[in-house]
């Protein structure tokens, strides 16, 4: 199944698409699984490898021309784009919960097994 969460991809096709429309710190080398550097020069895991500290390479910026820097990410993540998560996030939660009375009604009506 074709998927565009980078985070969760396990066919070819979907690696192809997330990989021209993202740009990963390190990606891989054609045909290998080694990893080569891009956005980062080199990445330094801590002793048990749980966070990594990233030095990214010079001179990348995002679509806007802003420097690509742990600051710039961190503004363009919190910029006022609350709302491009907000929304969508309670629609799909109000409709996931308006399927479960649905659902009961629907069972409540149509399951010969129950008993009244």
């Amino acid at each position: 199944m074709v998927q565009l969460d980078a985070a969760i991809v396990t066919d070819s096709e979907s690696f192809r698409v997330t990989g021209q429309c993202l740009e990963p710190l390190y990606p891989f080398k054609p045909g290998t699984i080694r990893p080569i550097p891009a956005l980062a020069d080199e990445c330094i895991p801590t002793e048990d490898a749980t966070d990594w500290t990233c030095k990214p390479h010079q001179g990348v910026k995002f679509h806007d021309g802003t420097d690509f820097n742990v600051g710039s990410s961190y503004r363009y993540l919190t910029s006022g784009t609350w709302w491009a998560v907000t929304f969508p996030s309670l629609a799909i939660m109000l409709s996931v919960l308006g399927f479960n009375p649905l659902g009961d009604g629907l069972r409540d009506a149509l399951d010969p097994r129950l008993t009244r």
